[in-house]
């Protein structure tokens, strides 16, 4: 998404230079007052055509048929202020629809973003996803050790290292395992983003020897990130080994859902994570993905949590803590973050 600044005397002048650079398709995201006149801000997917939301749907209610197509309103509304802006509701429905959301989920978050009023789209966005989704970011110092489950190419093994990595950022110390089995690579990958040496990765050859080193750590009483192998959906009890380790050290099983799947494999494996028991996710590879809010709806419904956001290789920064706000800054192509930030858990 291509974001742009516009300032003019007016808004309508505004938004008049901000369709003539940027197209119709162009998302009017906020407008505010300045000693100068007005400063609105813009965006468009230019690899995206606007999406047709009810091509089937007949005016009725004094609707024109381009209103009809679009759920919006062709006239701009007047605010509060007197000041003419933007319909919140279609703005967001939008964004949200460009962003791979399913229909539910964007009519509902934008419904509920245009009843709280106001005259900015990201604070009503922002709104509307606080009050719709739970956040429970995992702290810098985690009270319980943490077991991560996901599917194969999910990011699991970078997302470990990078909370042991962002834990010793914070002064807090806990040892990093990961369970290879056939795989390659996955104690490597953990070891490069934890930066610490291959051989500080604790990966035994067996479950037992797993079973083992978390008996220890237990009795030492010592905080521990674990790499589960990635899930086999075909089997039986996916979630079995992990499970296993977890219950063995009173550990948080969290999902690791990489933003990059198809939706309804997001949705179904959503689905049996919260029937084995998960009670928050960690949404990766957010950078990468086109359809960055495919798997909100998903979330949403299941009323999981999101821990964390996943936007890069670095730490800090590529690990960040969820929150309403900072998803809508990643929906809106913001993905900077204030130095004081980044790498904090909590």
């Amino acid at each position: 998404m291509r974001m742009k600044v516009f300032r003019a005397a007016s808004l309508a002048d505004a938004i008049s230079a901000a369709r003539a650079d940027m197209g119709s398709e162009a998302v009017i995201l906020s407008s505010v007052r300045t000693s100068e006149g007005v400063e609105l801000r813009a965006a468009v997917d230019p690899e995206r055509a606007r999406p047709r939301f009810f091509p089937n749907r007949r005016a009725g209610d004094g609707e024109t048929a381009e209103e009809a197509r679009t759920g919006a309103r062709s006239a701009p509304p007047v605010h509060a202020n007197g000041m003419p802006g933007i319909n919140i509701r279609a703005a967001l429905r939008h964004l949200l629809v460009q962003e791979g959301a399913d229909e539910l989920f964007a009519q509902s978050v934008a419904a509920a973003g245009a009843n709280l009023g106001g005259a900015n789209p990201s604070t009503a966005l922002a709104g509307a996803l606080q009050a719709m989704m739970n956040f429970a970011p995992i702290p810098a110092g985690p009270d319980r050790s943490i077991v991560l489950v996901g599917e194969a190419g999910s990011g699991r093994s970078l997302t470990a290292g990078k909370l042991a990595l962002t834990a010793e950022i914070g002064g807090f110390g806990v040892e990093l395992m990961s369970f290879e089995a056939e795989r390659m690579g996955g104690r490597e990958r953990v070891a490069c983003a934890a930066r610490r040496p291959l051989e500080a990765i604790f990966s035994p050859a067996n479950p037992a020897g797993m079973l083992t080193e978390i008996a220890a750590l237990r009795l030492e009483d010592t905080r521990f990130i674990l790499d589960a192998p990635p899930l086999d959906l075909r089997a039986g009890d996916p979630f079995a080994p992990a499970r296993e380790w977890a219950d063995a050290a009173d550990a948080e099983m969290v999902g690791v859902l990489s933003a990059q799947g198809h939706p309804g494999e997001m949705s179904d494996l959503v689905d049996r994570f919260k029937e084995a028991g998960i009670r928050r996710i960690i949404l990766t590879r957010l950078d990468l993905s086109r359809k960055k809010a495919a798997a909100l709806g998903a979330i949403s419904r299941s009323r999981l949590s999101l821990a964390q956001l996943g936007m890069g290789l670095m730490v800090p920064g590529g690990l960040l803590p969820a929150s309403a706000h900072r998803l809508v800054r990643i929906l809106a192509g913001e993905t900077s973050e204030p130095s004081s930030a980044r790498g904090a858990l909590s």
